[in-house]
Parts: C-alpha cells; sequence; structure tokens
C-alpha cells in the first residue's frame, strides 16, 4: 500500500521574528471526499466521548471545543477510511467504541496487507483533521519519542506501529456551525438540529511516512509552546510538516487483486 519511497525534502517555517513563523509550502484545498453518510455516528461517538460514558484526556479545552476535535478528526478518519476503500484495500472500520477514563485506543485507522510469505499484516495509520484553511500536518512534540514511536503520556506505553501520518482537512467550520461553548451538555438535539443539512466534506491533503517524520524529528522541525505561526499562538509544542511538503495522496495505488 505505502511503498519504500526516495527522501523528500521538508521545508522549514520561514522565521518572521523571534518565536514568529509564517507557512512558505502550501497545498490547494481541493474538495474530494463526501462523509455524510458517517456523519451521525461521528456525532453520536464524540458526545458519548464528552458527555455520555466516555472520557478524553485533560486539557485547557473546554468540552464544547473537545466535541468540535473528537466530530472532526472522526470524520477525518472516515475520509481516509473511504479513499482506501475506493483503491480496493481491506481497512478496518473506524472504531467508534466509547473508552471511559484511563483507556485509550489503539489507533486511528487500520490497514490489512500481506507479507512476503502472503500472509496478513495490520498496519497503523495516524490520521490528522484540520480545517481547509490549515497548511500544518502537526504532532504534538511531548506524544512523541525520538524514534516516532507514540507515547501514551497517561500511561507511559511506548509504540511504534505507526506506518504513515495523514492530513486530512474539512471544509465545514463547526465553530460556525454550532453555537456552543463552555462544559454544559446542550444536548444531543441541540446539535443535530444545527448540523442538519450540512455537507461534510473533506480533502486528504497528503502524508508523510514514518520515515519522513524521524527525519523532521531529527532535523528539529518543531515550534515551542508560545510560537506564533501566522496570527496563532500555540499553547503547545508541534513537530510539523507543511502542505505542500507532504507526499501526495495519489502515490497510494490501487490494490494489486
Amino acid at each position: 500500500m505505502i511503498q519504500l519511497v526516495s527522501p523528500k525534502k521538508f521545508n522549514p517555517l520561514k522565521i518572521v521574528s523571534d518565536g514568529k513563523y509564517s507557512v512558505v509550502s502550501k497545498k490547494h484545498y481541493k474538495d474530494k471526499i463526501n462523509v455524510n453518510e458517517y456523519a451521525i455516528e461521528c456525532i453520536d461517538h464524540a458526545y458519548q466521548l464528552c458527555w455520555g460514558s466516555g472520557y478524553l484526556k485533560s486539557n485547557k479545552r473546554d468540552k464544547s471545543t473537545k466535541f468540535k476535535n473528537a466530530l472532526k478528526g472522526k470524520l477525518g478518519e472516515f475520509a481516509l477510511y473511504k479513499h482506501l476503500l475506493s483503491l480496493g484495500h481491506e481497512v478496518k472500520y473506524p472504531d467508534l467504541t466509547v473508552l471511559g477514563k484511563g483507556k485509550w485506543d489503539d489507533g486511528d485507522l487500520f490497514i490489512i496487507t500481506k507479507d512476503s510469505e502472503g500472509n496478513d499484516v495490520t498496519k497503523k495509520l495516524s490520521v490528522k483533521t484540520t480545517y481547509h484553511f490549515s497548511d500544518l500536518l502537526l504532532l504534538n512534540k511531548d506524544e512523541w519519542d525520538m524514534e516516532g514511536g507514540y507515547i501514551y503520556t497517561e500511561k507511559g506505553i511506548p509504540d511504534y506501529t505507526y506506518k504513515a501520518f495523514f492530513l486530512c482537512r474539512m471544509r465545514q467550520n463547526l465553530d460556525n456551525l454550532l453555537n456552543i461553548s463552555g462544559d454544559d451538555d446542550p444536548g444531543i438535539d441541540k446539535i443535530y438540529k444545527s448540523l442538519d443539512g450540512v455537507r461534510f466534506s473533506m480533502d486528504i491533503a497528503g502524508y508523510i511516512t514514518i520515515d519522513d517524520f524521524k527525519r523532521i524529528i531529527q532535523d528539529g522541525m518543531f515550534f515551542n509552546v508560545g510560537d506564533y505561526v501566522g496570527k496563532k499562538k500555540w499553547e503547545e509544542s508541534f513537530y510539523y510538516c507543511q502542505s505542500g511538503d507532504l507526499r501526495d495522496i495519489d502515490d497510494i495505488k490501487k490494490k494489486r487483486s
């Protein structure tokens, strides 16, 4: 599915001034994938994570913000799932399990490939989802070790099995569509009503491989807490890849029959 590929050049952000950067390598957004058929499942899942029996790790964000991020993220997983299925690949259905505190999902998306002896091999994919105007694939610096292994920060268990990292972008801005804020439960019916008739569309800006990510880490391509990228001040430190530097999604070919 994701074959061995030649090394790729990754551009650093442009330094505007001390602690201020700008994106220099961009990829134009193109509506490619409609994920409306998965919207209700994703809404219900995000709602349960925030106001039901689920749990999302604590940070400075309120539950309404977490809900929007969870919904956006799960729709992105389904966008990649739908795309890979269209190419004939065997992909596990995105996980909609609602996990409680102290329990963590094993990954975003899983694709089944074959090894040299014809045995099934499950490979883990990371999916990061943002809005159409964003041009950065971001990976939280505190959650990855120097070999590109994901660290479950609240458990301290490393996992080295990610094969690739994808950036999905959504046309619809949930901040504009949902009039919710804070931790108070708005009720699922209000959310349904606000999103009724919305056509959820995505593009897949591209991806990097695990080897690409290791190079990004080794080259020190990250920005720090308090830095600005454009007009946004960031409260966390992230490794980054600009959208124009991502490997093209069309590099992933149809599965051979």
